[in-house]
């Protein structure tokens, strides 16, 4: 997954250097080229640490760095009548349909982000309202941003799916796809992007608008099994629109329901696909990987790694998850691991079963949620953790797939899936108190896929336990001196992030 970056001064100076440094410091999220618009230049460089913005000024801009080699599909892209310049990061799986409304624009089809910048210059309304306007018809997931003259608007999916922050200090407004971009350049005041809306950025202010935000269906009131014969051809349509043209598919595969599912339909769709699971020598999803992979005759690559080797790539991790919180580092390394090993067998595009958890009550602790204040609270919660999955899991998860020059597919989080997960009565997820398995449709849906009973069943085991990492961060932090596990990873954090003035 590339990056998108932007910086608009509050003081009519030039921003040149400061948009350079951003693409300098996420040049791991696209190693190929550097592009930046600012002012009426736009210029490309195959190094990001030496883009030369000789002879170009201007106190707006937005940059990109990417993997694309086709130069015809390079970013920041450029409409017919030159005044807009786009950066995705994303995908817009209906973009054939949206190019019914561009017959009289010069478009290359296959190249999604111009297809929708050319959207948007179609429109002709002012930006805000034009980018408005095209995201009510698009389906997809995506990080968005449009310069026209020295105003810029962004926009991010519904969901969250791709990583966008933006903030501000007493000199500029900016925008990136991470924090640490806007840390460099001394940016202090910096905050998730919302999903669902479009931001305006001029020399004067920055606000938000609402264009696309997730809403709660009307409650499903079909039976079970009906429910979750729907769920699975919903699913399905799901994966098939993600790898559509796709030549080489993985998937990230822990052997529980969520991926075995997706493993099952990929395999029905394609007949070949590879799985990639990683964790801590002896680690429990290791083990169940394998032989769920067995079970569903399909190819698994396994990547285990030493306590050793876990401490060598902590700070690695820290860099890109950009925090100290154990349970957010501790799912990432093997993430990281698994995108590693993908990405040297050639992969660059891996499915993964994120979103499950949320839309199905996966967690034990929305058990406890219903033994202690019953099914309403159940449904409350999962709503609320839907939200907030951007900034919990999406966020982290989309930065260490991006250091691995892969893109991570998210199937459960299309939005009719969401819509259907979302309508279900909190009962067709969690059977009683006693209902230590949860996600009784999701297991159902996946029976009647044709996944084994013994698959479909495996209990939930978060990933930071399953894989080992927890217990290993945990005794590295014992090892080497420190009374807590929080005021080691702070300081592998503070060690790592020791050149960006804004670090918190």
């Amino acid at each position: 997954m590339p990056s998108v970056v932007g910086v608009m001064s509050r003081r009519g100076e030039d921003v040149s250097n400061s948009i350079a440094e951003m693409l300098s410091t996420l040049k791991h999220r696209g190693s190929f080229y550097a592009g930046a618009a600012i002012g009426d230049e736009v210029v490309f460089s195959k190094n990001a640490n030496t883009i030369d913005f000789q002879g170009c000024e201007g106190f707006a801009a937005v940059g990109y760095n990417g993997f694309e080699k086709l130069e015809t599909a390079y970013q920041p892209l450029i409409d017919c009548t030159g005044n807009l310049y786009g950066v995705l990061d994303g995908r817009v799986f209906n973009s054939q349909e949206l190019m019914k409304n561009l017959t009289t624009h010069d478009v290359d089809a296959s190249v999604e982000g111009a297809v929708l910048l050319h959207s948007v210059e179609e429109e002709k309304k002012n930006l805000l309202d034009s980018v408005s306007s095209v995201l009510q018809r698009v389906d997809g997931v995506y990080a968005f941003a449009v310069k026209r003259n020295d105003t810029v608007a962004l926009a991010r999916d519904p969901v969250g799916v791709r990583s966008l922050y933006w903030g501000e200090n007493d000199s500029v407004f900016a925008f990136a796809s991470e924090r640490k971009a806007l840390w460099k350049i001394r940016v202090d005041r910096v905050e998730t992007f919302p999903p669902g809306n479009v931001g305006v950025i001029s020399s004067k202010k920055r606000e938000v608008y609402p264009a696309l935000l997730l809403k709660k269906p009307p409650e499903c009131e079909l039976g079970l099994n009906t429910v979750a014969t729907e769920l699975g051809k919903v699913l399905i349509k799901a994966v098939q629109k993600r790898v559509e043209g796709l030549d080489e598919i993985g998937l990230l595969f822990s052997g529980g329901v969520d991926s075995a599912l997706i493993a099952k339909a990929l395999k029905d769709l394609t007949g070949s696909i590879q799985l990639f699971t990683a964790g801590v020598e002896g680690a429990h999803d290791v083990a169940v990987a394998e032989k769920a992979a067995t079970s569903l005759q399909l190819s698994i690559n396994i990547k285990t790694i030493s306590p050793e080797e876990i401490e060598q790539i902590l700070p690695r991790v820290a860099y890109l998850v950009e925090e100290w919180d154990l349970m957010k580092v501790g799912v990432a390394l093997p993430l990281f691991i698994a995108c590693k090993e993908a990405l040297s067998r050639g992969f660059r595009t891996l499915l993964a079963g994120q979103g499950s958890d949320e839309l199905f009550a996966g967690y034990n602790r929305y058990l406890r949620t219903l033994r202690r204040e019953g099914y309403e609270a159940v449904n409350t919660e999962l709503w609320k953790d839907l939200l907030e999955t951007h900034r919990v899991n999406l966020s982290r998860d989309s930065a260490v797939a991006a250091a691995n020059g892969l893109e991570l597919l998210l199937p459960y989080l299309d939005l009719k899936v969401i819509n259907l997960a979302v309508s279900l009565p909190a009962q067709y997820k969690i059977e009683g108190g006693s209902d230590r398995l949860r996600k009784r449709v999701l297991r159902k849906a996946a029976e009647l896929q044709g996944v084994p009973k013994e698959i479909a069943n495996i209990p939930k085991k978060a990933v930071q336990y399953s894989s080992g990492a927890d217990k290993a961060i945990r005794r590295l932090a014992k090892a080497r001196g420190y009374g807590s596990v929080e005021n080691y990873l702070r300081s592998v954090f503070n060690n790592v992030f020791k050149g960006f003035p804004a670090a918190p």
